[in-house]
């Protein structure tokens, strides 16, 4: 296999891997959407500290290259600033 055909079988998987990403990224991101009206229910605000500083751990501690560790956390708290967002759209619209 030359280094071009293996450059792009790896973008390949790469793109089948960013495919199962925007999948997972829209059922979290719906769900986030459930959360705010289960919030508004019990006039809890939306932003939990807590629950984000366990959520950030949970997800570090299930890595298996713990090397990523800061890497995969800052990914989950631009996701769950994202979710804060439309967790606040959400609670506006009610």
């Amino acid at each position: 296999m030359t280094e071009k055909q293996t450059l792009a079988t790896l973008r390949e998987k790469i793109d089948e891997v960013d495919r199962q990403i925007v999948q997972l990224f829209e059922a979290r991101m719906e769900i986030a959407g459930k959360i705010a009206e289960a919030k508004l229910a019990i006039e809890k605000p939306v932003f939990d500290e807590k629950r984000e500083l366990v959520v950030l751990e949970k997800n570090a501690d299930r890595l298996q290259h713990q090397e990523w560790r800061e890497e995969l956390q800052t990914v989950y708290r631009e996701m769950m600033k994202q979710s804060r967002a439309i967790q606040k759209r959400r609670m506006s619209e009610e």
